[in-house]
């Protein structure tokens, strides 16, 4: 399956909205904040976030709100991207071909899904920029990943620590959008920040209700996770919608695409 996600976010475009919603948001930096990190995506995030929580205690305006959701996806987007292929660097023997080399197909999944999401507030966000370029590129989803082979579980021998590989499910398409399920790392990676109680939460998942949100295996079906967390008064803010990846994808069915030329 080509890499074409892997390399979305070395587009100029996505570069060049970062700049601005930085510049947009330069009241909120500190000095030292992007202080040996000046392309960190944690860090756009960790300024991002406050401002989303309690904008109206920081007296953020619906500018900088816009800016900072845009910001936020975008840094979520390359955090996900970067710790899925991460754990396909260095040598794998494999028990198929070379199966274990890349993101298998609920991961590539995930990683579009996040640059969607982003996609739609980078869109919202150019909109109030009024800049024309940025609102033609974002104006139009990326193209889903296609699952191009059987599904399978991939039996890995690594050379090193042991990897986490997840199950390859099949994915079902159908009217009210695909099926999504997260890894167990991807889940942690992205809302602890969050749900400080995530990690002990699935561990405990048969007993206390939330293996109900297991996906396969090893995978995990991120709305309801949420859901159940919000129920439970896990999250430290609530107001944030389970279902927003999934509600944006969802959205996204009937839409035509339009293929992105990469850098390099």
């Amino acid at each position: 399956m080509k890499r074409h996600l892997e390399g979305v976010a070395k587009l100029n475009h996505d570069n060049r909205l970062r700049k601005l919603a930085l510049h947009e948001l330069k009241r909120f930096v500190s000095p030292e904040h992007f202080l040996h990190r000046q392309n960190d995506p944690v860090a756009d995030r960790e300024l991002a976030e406050p401002l989303l929580r309690d904008h109206v205690g920081l007296d953020v305006t619906p500018r900088e709100s816009d800016a900072a959701l845009a910001l936020a996806d975008l840094a979520t987007y390359r955090i996900t991207s970067r710790t899925i292929w991460a754990k396909y660097q260095g040598p794998v023997t494999t028990s198929d071909l070379n199966n274990a080399t890349e993101p298998i197909f609920n991961e590539q999944r995930e990683i579009w899904g996040r640059y969607e999401v982003f996609r739609q507030h980078a869109y919202s966000y150019a909109r109030v920029l009024n800049d024309a370029e940025l609102i033609e590129h974002y104006a139009t989803p990326t193209p889903a990943p296609e699952q191009d082979r059987a599904a399978h579980v991939v039996d890995v021998v690594p050379s090193g620590p042991v990897l986490d590989v997840v199950e390859l499910e099949a994915v079902s398409v159908v009217k009210t959008g695909p099926k999504f399920s997260m890894t167990k790392a991807s889940m942690l990676e992205q809302h602890k920040h969050q749900w400080r109680t995530i990690e002990r939460d699935m561990t405990d998942a048969s007993t206390n209700g939330l293996d109900a949100a297991k996906a396969g295996k090893r995978g995990w079906d991120e709305n309801a996770a949420l859901a159940w967390a919000r129920a439970n008064n896990k999250l430290l803010n609530p107001a944030k919608p389970a279902g927003a990846l999934l509600h944006a994808i969802n959205s996204m069915s009937n839409l035509p695409s339009r293929k992105h030329t990469l850098e390099g």
